[in-house]
C-alpha cells in the first residue's frame, strides 16, 4: 500500500475525531514514524530504551504459571492523560498501511506509559514445528498485551533474557 494511499484513509477516519484530539493523534503518528525508523536501523535495546522503556532483565518466568490472587498487585489505574495516550497509539496504530506489529504496539504503549517505569519483555514459543516471538510490556507487575491489562504474561510464551535481541 502507498503512503498516499495510507495518508487518504487515515484522513477520513480522522473526521470522524474530535479537534481537541488531533495534537496528540499527530504526536503519536510522529512516534510511529519514529519508532518504525528505529527498528529498522538500530539494535532494539537502543531503540526501546529511546522510547523509555528498557528490556526486562528479570529473570524468567514460567509462562504457564498462574499468579495468586495473594500475590495479586494493586490494581493498574491509568491517568486520563495515560488513557487517552494508549487510545491514540491503538488508534493510529490501527490505520491500513501502518506496522501495528505487537513489538511496535509495546514500544509506543511502553512510551505512554514511561513514567512508570514499564519493561519491555520478549518471548518465544514453538507452534506447530515454528518459532513464533511476541513483545509485551511489563509495568507495576501488570502485563499489557495489545492493548490490555492483563495479570500475568501471554500464556505459552518464554521469556528471553534481556541480552538475547
Amino acid at each position: 500500500m502507498s503512503a498516499v494511499t495510507t495518508l487518504r484513509r487515515l484522513a477520513r477516519g480522522a473526521r470522524r475525531v474530535p479537534l481537541s484530539r488531533w495534537p496528540g493523534l499527530v504526536r503519536t503518528a510522529g512516534l510511529v514514524v519514529a519508532i518504525e525508523i528505529g527498528v529498522r536501523t538500530a539494535r532494539l535495546p537502543r531503540v526501546s530504551g529511546w522510547a523509555g522503556v528498557p528490556l526486562a532483565d528479570a529473570p524468567p518466568t514460567p509462562a504457564s504459571s498462574a499468579t495468586p490472587a495473594t500475590d495479586r498487585p494493586a490494581p493498574l489505574e491509568l491517568s486520563v492523560r495515560e488513557r487517552v495516550g494508549v487510545e491514540d497509539a491503538r488508534r493510529v496504530l490501527s490505520v491500513p498501511g501502518v506496522d501495528g506489529t505487537c513489538l511496535r504496539q509495546s514500544l509506543l504503549v511502553g512510551h505512554v506509559l514511561r513514567r512508570r517505569a514499564p519493561r519491555l519483555v520478549l518471548g518465544v514459543a514453538k507452534r506447530g514445528g515454528a518459532v513464533a516471538a511476541h513483545a509485551w510490556i511489563e509495568v507495576e507487575g501488570w502485563t499489557i498485551d495489545d492493548f490490555h491489562v492483563l495479570a500475568r504474561p501471554p500464556v505459552g510464551f518464554e521469556r528471553l533474557p534481556a541480552g538475547v535481541s
